[in-house]
């Protein structure tokens, strides 16, 4: 696993690189995405529970999120180097079922919602294809996270807190998405696609998570020749 220095090492090589290239590129454009989509966890090790919970079954739904961004791209020939300024949101929401009368526990589902602010760095190519182009990008961003509650539901009552304090605002994520764009005109174009995020550092979220968005990205772009 990469540990937070690696990573800073890796996110300002990246910030450089765009800085660096983006001296001699001959167009630019700014544009607005929005990112509709749902956000998951992905275990970290593994997860163990004693005896007493036998007949104990959890589930993890999919939870809807938004993300959005307002970026700059660079544009050089078939490459684009991106800057970009954003939030994004992630819900982790488990359930569970199980027999009281064998399972030693009260707890019914519980919700945890996340928001974050970010910049990232992104590298794309172009694909002309006719009239369209196929567009995949990758990239790293810098997250801070702004907002963190737990909601919880039990027999025996419910739980609401704020969990900022208790945990690490500061992460790191590895986006990825391919996507089609359009022509409008020679100022304006429009992108849309699916979407890959995930968060590299993990939260206790009763167990190690790591967050993780799937989505489909729709941008508007403005060229500035």
């Amino acid at each position: 696993m990469l540990d937070s220095k690696r990573i800073l090492l890796i996110f300002s090589i990246t910030v450089f690189a765009q800085f660096s290239f983006s001296q001699i590129m001959l167009e630019k454009t700014w544009g607005i995405n929005v990112t509709p989509g749902f956000s998951k966890t992905k275990n970290v090790g593994s997860v163990t529970f004693p005896p007493s919970f036998i007949n104990l079954k959890i589930s993890e739904p999919w939870q809807f999120v938004t993300h959005a961004e307002l970026f700059l791209a660079h544009k050089r020939g078939h490459y684009s180097l991106i800057k970009t300024i954003g939030f994004s949101g992630y819900n982790y929401y488990d359930k569970w079922e199980y027999d009281p009368a064998t399972t030693a526990t009260n707890y019914v589902w519980g919700k945890r919602s996340f928001i974050f602010v970010y910049v990232a760095y992104k590298i794309s190519r172009a694909f002309p294809i006719k009239k369209i182009s196929l567009v995949p990008d990758v990239g790293l961003s810098y997250d801070y996270m702004v907002k963190a509650i737990y909601n919880s539901e039990s027999k025996i009552g419910s739980v609401h807190q704020n969990l900022l304090s208790q945990l690490d605002r500061n992460n790191f994520g590895i986006c990825a998405s391919a996507k089609i764009k359009f022509k409008f005109n020679e100022k304006l174009n429009m992108q849309i696609g699916p979407y890959y995020k995930q968060l590299i550092k993990e939260y206790r979220l009763s167990f190690d998570k790591k967050l993780y968005f799937v989505g489909l990205s729709m941008d508007l772009m403005f060229i500035k020749h």
